[in-house]
């Protein structure tokens, strides 16, 4: 159903109404062709967003790699430190160092 103006409907409103009607018909192409930008740009991010997460989970991976070679070598590190007494650090006598840097510095005073 079209609508027309009343006879008495002053000519300035109509023509205004003429321009709007134009000018949103320029603007739906205008529309039509932004819109099939930013699709396009979508695209592509997503594109990009799905090789960046396969990216990201080898990283993952391999990080998950060392750092189980990483456990392995401190548990093995680890086992031949209690097995061999030699490789030991031994305790006392970082003990008995300190106490005679004491009475020597007792003595200078």
């Amino acid at each position: 159903m079209i609508l027309t103006p009343p006879h008495n409907f002053p000519s300035r409103v109509i023509r205004y109404r003429r321009k709007v009607s134009n000018n949103l018909l320029h603007n739906t192409g205008y529309m039509e062709k932004q819109n099939k930008e930013l699709y396009k740009e979508n695209c592509q991010m997503m594109r990009e967003n799905e090789m960046l997460r396969k990216a990201a989970e080898r990283l993952n991976q391999e990080n998950q790699a060392l750092l189980a070679e990483l456990k392995k070598r401190l548990l093995e590190a680890s086992a031949q430190l209690q097995s061999d007494p030699q490789l030991k650090p031994s305790s006392s006598s970082s003990t008995e160092n300190k106490k005679c840097n004491k009475n020597s510095s007792q003595k200078n005073i």
